[in-house]
């Protein structure tokens, strides 16, 4: 069933994109190339990432920390920011294009997991600057599919559930 404009206008306020997979494309998602480079699995990966990989996510260590404590683990030295080294999101214009729609009637804010250095590759390149706030799990302390991410920023933009529309790609969130 579609509602007329005005019946949607008058009861979305807030529209959350996720990023990874929806306002950016590209090799995004790091894992694959971080395990080759480590000559991993990546199920391993993530065995030996364990929670230094949700820490990471919601900001309460930072890349370095999580290097040095995933080189303690596996028994093997890395020294490079993996993480930057092989991140290299493109923007997906068609979603760029729909926010700038959006953006016309709702307000329109970015909430994305993400790690630090990832969230400053974006910024740098300016891929935030198309809307009104950027909530990143690595900032915020919570990440999805956490209620509390989605609390966090409703509570922020004074905006109820039934007055929010999220976009993702992943289900789960």
């Amino acid at each position: 069933m579609m509602l007329p404009r005005e019946k949607i206008e008058s009861k979305i306020k807030l529209c959350i994109f996720d990023m990874g997979g929806v306002v950016i494309k590209g090799r995004f998602d790091v894992l694959l190339d971080i395990s080759k480079a480590l000559k991993l699995q990546p199920d391993k990966f993530l065995s030996i990432g364990g929670e230094n990989l949700h820490l990471l996510m919601i900001g309460k260590i930072n890349s370095g920390q999580f290097w040095e404590r995933f080189s303690r683990d596996c028994g093997f030295e890395i020294e490079d920011d993996l993480w930057s080294r092989f991140f290299k999101p493109v923007l997906n214009q068609k979603c760029i294009n729909l926010v700038s729609k959006l953006k016309k009637f709702i307000r329109i804010v970015a909430g994305t997991n993400t790690i630090e250095s990832h969230y400053l590759i974006q910024k740098k390149r300016k891929y935030y600057h198309i809307f009104d706030a950027v909530y990143a799990s690595c900032k915020i302390g919570f990440a999805k599919p956490e209620s509390k991410f989605f609390n966090y920023i409703m509570e922020f933009e004074g905006c109820k559930p039934m007055e929010t529309i999220f976009i993702d790609d992943q289900k789960e969130n």
